[in-house]
């Protein structure tokens, strides 16, 4: 399913400084306003802002002027950093053994 193109992941922005859903797990359904974009309401799981957006494009809204946002799961981050981290160290060593 499209999510209709939301905001780049990769471009640092300050519009989403300080913008938390309070620790707790849920989702954002925001609107293209002009050149950024504009919360149209927070709900408590993907799912319920996923039927929303629906009912919003269902309204009559373009596809592509709307995006769900999660918050990031921070312990899946730093898992795969980790993970990352010590398979680097794995292929180091390795490759200093077949050096040696």
């Amino acid at each position: 399913m499209s999510l209709g193109g939301g905001p780049d992941p990769d471009a640092f922005t300050l519009d989403r400084v300080g913008r938390s859903t309070g620790g707790r797990r849920g989702a954002t359904l925001e609107r293209r306003d002009g050149d950024g974009w504009a919360i149209v309401g927070q709900y408590p799981d993907r799912a319920t802002a996923s039927r929303a957006m629906d009912q919003a494009i269902a309204d009559g809204g373009a596809p592509a002027d709307y995006w769900l946002g999660t918050p990031e799961n921070r312990g899946t981050q730093r898992l795969l950093l980790i993970g990352s981290i010590v398979l680097a160290v794995i292929v180091a060593v390795s490759l200093w053994q077949i050096i040696d």
